[in-house]
C-alpha cells in the first residue's frame, strides 16, 4: 500500500528559481521525470551516476546560465525539485515502492504550464520572458499506483504537446515498457526503446542532456522537433 499523500499538493508548494533572477530573454526549461520505483533497484549507482554526468555536461556547457532543470521522481511518491539552476540539482537515487507515472506527469504538466498563469513557464511569459521548455520521461514500466489515470496523463501530455509546442520524449528502458509512451500520445520521433543494461542508461541519459543542451541553442522549439537528432 503506498504511503499517503497528496500529489497536487507536492506540486503547488514546489519551489522554483526566482524569476527576477533570470537575465535571459528566452530561457529553456528543462523537466526531467524519473522512474525510482522499486523495478529499478538493480541500477541505483548507475542511474545516480548517470544523473550527476548529465549534471556536470549541462553544467560545463555555455547554455547553463539560460536553463532551468527540474527533475521529478516517482515512486509510491512523487518528489520534485521545481526548476532550479544545475547546480542545485541533487542527483542522488533511492529506488523503491510502486510505480506513479501518472501522477508524476500531470503534475509536471501543470507546474510547467497550468493553463491558468501559475505554471512556471507561464509565469515566465507574464514577466516578459520567451521560455522554451523539453520534457524527457524515462520508466522501465507501468503505472500501478496513480491517483490520476493513463487519459489524464495523455491529456496532460496532449496539451503539452499540442496547445503548447513543448516537445515530451519517452525513453522506454527495457521490454517490460515498451508501448507505454505511444499509448499516452507521444509523437513517435521521440519515443526512444532501449536496453534494460548499465551501459544504455548511461548512454541515453547522456543523450538527454546533449537534447537539452542543444534546445536551448535553438532559436525555436516546436513539439514535433526530435529531442534523439544530433
Amino acid at each position: 500500500m503506498g504511503r499517503h499523500y497528496d500529489v497536487d499538493e507536492e506540486f503547488a508548494n514546489v519551489t522554483n528559481a526566482d524569476i527576477e533572477e533570470i537575465e535571459v530573454e528566452r530561457p529553456t526549461l528543462i523537466a526531467y521525470i524519473i522512474d525510482e520505483s522499486g523495478s529499478m533497484g538493480s541500477y541505483t549507482t548507475d542511474m545516480q551516476d548517470a544523473l550527476q554526468a548529465v549534471k556536470e555536461a549541462i553544467q560545463g556547457s555555455r547554455e547553463a546560465d539560460e536553463m532551468r532543470i527540474s527533475v521529478t521522481r516517482f515512486s509510491d511518491i512523487v518528489t520534485t525539485s521545481g526548476y532550479q539552476e544545475v547546480e542545485n540539482i541533487d542527483t542522488q537515487y533511492s529506488p523503491g515502492g510502486l510505480t506513479k507515472l501518472y501522477d508524476a506527469i500531470v503534475g509536471v504538466q501543470k507546474s510547467l504550464c497550468a493553463g491558468d498563469g501559475t505554471g512556471y513557464m507561464e509565469q515566465l511569459k507574464n514577466n516578459g520572458n520567451r521560455p522554451k521548455a523539453v520534457v524527457f520521461i524515462f520508466s522501465d514500466g507501468y503505472d500501478n499506483d496513480s491517483k490520476y489515470s493513463k487519459n489524464d496523463a495523455r491529456k496532460s501530455i496532449e496539451f503539452l504537446q499540442k496547445d503548447n509546442e513543448i516537445p515530451v520524449a519517452y525513453i522506454e528502458f527495457g521490454t517490460d515498457a515498451h508501448g507505454i509512451a505511444q499509448e499516452l500520445g507521444i509523437m513517435e520521433q521521440n519515443i526512444k526503446q532501449v536496453n534494460a543494461d548499465k551501459s544504455e542508461l548511461r548512454r541515453i541519459m547522456m543523450a538527454t542532456s546533449k537534447s537539452a543542451i542543444s534546445a536551448s541553442k535553438s532559436a525555436n522549439v516546436t513539439a514535433s522537433d526530435s529531442l534523439f537528432d544530433f
